[in-house]
């Protein structure tokens, strides 16, 4: 597994950073046709939610609750933060939802006042000894974007042994004593290319404009993409760029293929972070505007769909508001509420036509290196994870994001 960031340029190191998985393909992913382990994983989950759940073995594992007999420890708790990375704005936007949700539970008297916060700078082993530091300075609830998927599991098992509640923020660990609160990579893959198919008619040509070439969310959005364009027999893949999540890269290989290929091209599916540099290079290749999908949500895509007055849809994937799910599916297990499994998995809203105008702001533009947020900070409703718990009390602070 790859231990440290790789030299991709800002964009890419964002997203990278973002979602904490430097490794190849998780375990999981070579079980993809493992139709009944993939199931008999998800029996515990409720039927109406499985959807959220598709493909998740390209990034995640599925496993029983291993704190089922846990007993949370008595307030005032002691909340940290085992971070991989903190030099971007996504990172930055995540740890102060952290601080504030801290602040907002010692207002309460359930949470001593300080943060205790690491940063290994993406060097696993680094963010190993911190985690075990951690624990023995008395931290209760480590929330973690660990930098592999599995270079942390014998902290995680420390953590678990001494009753310390560890959870994954949007970078789940195939650690069986683990918490992970995700988004489901396989699932955003499947909402772009329905859209995209469904913006074309059914029938066109298609690029597909891929991140880091082995990365599990990479392979996760593929995969689901590929699988919605099957659907179609009249849309056409022609080639797989990869833009490496990184805009100027994602652009001259674009320029690349273009000059190569001079057939039309009608729709590019994009990965993330890709879509302006897309829509650039087709302009100055002198094609015509293809269909573009966003996907996290980056001001730069939003900047340029309201600007060029294209119809598109993109997904939000903002550093607070995964940090706040994060922390709510803490906060329901200190009251003594039960997940269902490890792994909680929720869709991210979608940004469309009909509601670009609750998103964008004024202030973004093409080169801009935010993400856009949901209006109400929540990437989905409370009520969402009411079905993945069972037991315990309700909170005793009503959670603001």
């Amino acid at each position: 597994m790859q231990r440290h960031r790789p030299s991709l340029g800002l964009a890419a190191a964002i997203l990278i950073a973002l979602l904490g998985l430097l490794g190849t393909a998780p375990p999981a992913a070579s079980a993809a046709n493992d139709r009944e382990a993939h199931a008999q994983a998800l029996q515990d989950v409720p039927a109406a939610m499985r959807s959220y759940y598709d493909g998740f073995w390209y990034f995640s594992a599925v496993l029983p609750d291993p704190y089922e007999s846990w007993t949370p420890p008595k307030a005032p708790v002691q909340f940290c933060y085992n971070d991989s990375y903190q030099g971007n704005s996504w990172r930055a936007a995540a740890l102060a939802e952290y601080q504030k949700l801290v602040a907002d539970f010692a207002k309460a008297g359930l949470a001593k006042p300080n943060l205790i916060v690491t940063n290994s700078n993406n060097n696993i082993d680094v963010q190993l000894s911190q985690l075990q530091n951690q624990i023995r300075q008395g931290c209760n609830v480590i929330l973690s974007i660990p930098s592999s998927p599995t270079g942390l599991c014998a902290g995680v098992q420390e953590a678990h042994k001494r009753g310390v509640l560890f959870v994954s923020v949007e970078s789940p660990v195939f650690c069986k004593e683990a918490i992970n609160v995700d988004f489901n990579e396989y699932y955003g893959g499947l909402q772009t290319g329905r859209w995209l198919a469904q913006a074309l008619g059914g029938k066109g040509s298609v690029v597909m404009l891929d991140g880091v070439p082995g990365l599990a969310p990479t392979v996760a959005r593929h995969e689901a993409a590929m699988s919605v364009f099957a659907q179609h027999p009249g849309i056409k893949v022609v080639g797989t760029v990869v833009g490496m999540w990184t805009p100027s890269i994602a652009k001259s290989k674009m320029l690349q293929f273009l000059a190569t290929h001079p057939q039309r091209i009608d729709g590019v599916w994009n990965g993330a972070l890709m879509g302006v540099a897309a829509g650039q290079a087709l302009s100055q290749s002198g094609r015509p505007a293809a269909r573009i999908n966003g996907f996290s949500g980056s001001c730069s895509f939003l900047a340029y769909w309201k600007q060029n007055h294209l119809q598109s849809l993109s997904l939000s994937q903002g550093g607070a508001p995964a940090l706040y799910e994060a922390f709510l599916v803490a906060a329901r297990m200190l009251q003594g509420q039960k997940p269902v499994v490890n792994t909680i998995l929720y869709p991210l809203p979608e940004i469309t036509d009909a509601n670009l105008d609750q998103w964008y702001k004024p202030s973004m533009t093409v080169q801009s290196n935010c993400f856009a947020d949901p209006p109400d900070g929540r990437a989905v409703a409370d009520s969402y994870f009411d079905p993945l718990f069972k037991g315990g009390a309700p909170l005793k602070v009503a959670l603001q994001p």
